[in-house]
C-alpha cells in the first residue's frame, strides 16, 4: 500500500457518517502531523516549516475543518516527506561515493587492495559499494581501480622510471600483467605510450 493510499484510508475514517466530534478530528490531525514530523526528525529527513504549498504547515493544519481538507493537507505533507527522504538518500549516496572513490584514490598503489579491503575500510558491504559505483559512475570497483592505476601509470611513464617500477608503483605485482592491462585499455604498450608522449 502506498503512502498516499494510507493517508486516504486514515483520513476517510473521519468521514461525516462516523459522527466524530470536531475536537476528536483535530486531535487526530495533530497526532498524525506529530507522527510525520517525528519520523522526519528520526530519519534526518529535511522538512521545512513551509512544507506544504509554500505555507507554514502547522498554520494550515489549524485551519483545516473538513475531511477533504485534511486529506489534501496530509497528501501534500506526505509528498514533501517522500521527496525529502529521496533527497536524503541521494545525499547519502553522494557522501558514500565520495568516501569510496577517495579510499580507492588513496590506496590504489597497494597490490593487495581488493573489494573486501575497500569494504572494510569504508565500512560498507561489497554489494552496496557495487551499487553506488554502478549507479553513479557506471563503473565497477575493478573498472574504477584500473582507470586510476592507468591514469597514474601514464604520468609515471613520463619520468625515467622503468616499466617494471611504474607497474609496482601503481599496484601491479607483475609487470607482464600491467603491460597486458595497459595495452587492453590504451590500445598500445607502456613503452609505445612513452615514445608517443616524449
Amino acid at each position: 500500500m502506498t503512502a498516499t493510499a494510507i493517508v486516504k484510508r486514515m483520513v476517510s475514517k473521519f468521514d461525516k457518517e462516523n459522527n466524530v466530534s470536531s475536537r476528536e478530528f483535530k486531535n487526530f490531525t495533530f497526532q498524525l502531523f506529530s507522527m510525520i514530523s517525528d519520523l522526519s526528525l528520526r530519519f534526518n529527513i529535511e522538512m521545512t516549516g513551509k512544507a506544504v504549498h509554500g505555507e507554514d504547515a502547522l498554520q494550515i493544519l489549524t485551519e483545516v475543518k473538513t475531511v477533504k481538507g485534511a486529506e489534501l493537507f496530509f497528501l501534500g505533507l506526505v509528498e514533501t516527506f517522500c521527496l525529502g527522504a529521496y533527497k536524503s538518500r541521494k545525499d547519502l549516496e553522494r557522501y558514500y561515493l565520495k568516501k569510496i572513490t577517495g579510499c580507492i584514490d588513496e590506496n590504489f598503489q597497494d597490490k593487495l587492495f581488493f573489494m573486501d579491503v575497500l569494504s572494510e575500510k569504508v565500512n560498507l558491504s561489497s554489494s552496496y559499494i557495487y551499487k553506488i559505483l554502478k549507479e553513479n559512475q557506471d563503473k565497477t570497483f575493478v573498472d574504477y581501480l584500473t582507470e586510476k592505476r592507468l591514469e597514474e601509470a601514464s604520468k609515471l611513464l613520463g619520468t625515467h622510471m622503468k616499466v617494471q617500477e611504474v607497474a609496482a608503483a601503481v599496484g601491479y605485482s607483475s609487470a607482464k600483467y600491467f603491460i597486458k592491462v595497459f595495452k587492453k585499455h590504451k590500445g598500445y604498450t607502456p613503452s609505445k605510450h612513452r615514445m608517443i608522449n616524449v
